[in-house]
């Protein structure tokens, strides 16, 4: 029960709340690896790097064939300057489910930023050919053109990125002005987090 609420206050960017439940569910019940995991989600977006690691080491502790749980731990190690863990985890975590596109988007964040460029681009394209193949439609529409048009744009794909950050204007209009959810362009939902949440949370 807890982790349900602590996940809608979360999704309502309601941070210190869903701390607070999630904390409360820990004295009470003890540990919980999804519930540890989220809490580390609400540390990340408080800018609390050090316990977001924790809680990340912990739920990945806690259950180490969740490949979520093991990436979002990779994830907030390169955010904290471990590089080469944090790759590490990434890999693992990718051996585990490759679905998971935000992980070759942070990896190519990373590579980025060691000036390797080619290895960068390698990624941002692999995290496209995998959104590529997903097909939601409705509410996360919008969020997933939103985020390909962010990974076409950090691939280099101006035009694509240009045609999909269109596409999502349109269906926040068409949100904006409660349009019928038939007439809604289909598209991936978003692996990352920032997808991302659905995925990080899971």
């Amino acid at each position: 029960m807890e982790r349900s609420e602590a996940s809608l206050l979360y999704r309502c960017r309601r941070l210190e709340e869903a701390e607070l439940v999630l904390q409360d569910g820990n004295r009470h019940h003890g540990p919980d690896a999804g519930a540890v995991n989220i809490l580390g989600l609400v540390y990340a977006d408080s800018r609390n790097v050090k316990d977001a690691l924790e809680c990340h080491r912990k739920a990945a502790e806690l259950n180490p064939k969740n490949a979520i749980f093991v990436g979002n731990y990779g994830y907030v190690l390169a955010d904290a300057g471990e590089l080469q863990l944090g790759e590490a985890k990434m890999r693992e975590a990718l051996a585990m489910n490759p679905a998971l596109r935000y992980l070759y988007a942070r990896l190519g964040d990373l590579y980025r930023m060691q000036g390797n460029e080619p290895k960068a681009k390698q990624e941002y394209q692999e995290a496209i050919r995998r959104a590529l193949r997903e097909t939601p439609a409705g509410d996360m529409a919008a969020l997933y053109w939103r985020e390909l048009a962010g990974l076409y744009q950090r691939a280099g794909d101006y035009k694509n990125a240009q045609e999909a950050r269109a596409r999502a204007e349109r269906l926040l209009k068409n949100e904006r002005l409660g349009g019928d959810l038939e007439l809604r362009i289909a598209g991936p939902d978003s692996g990352f987090l920032p997808l991302t949440e659905t995925a990080k949370e899971s």
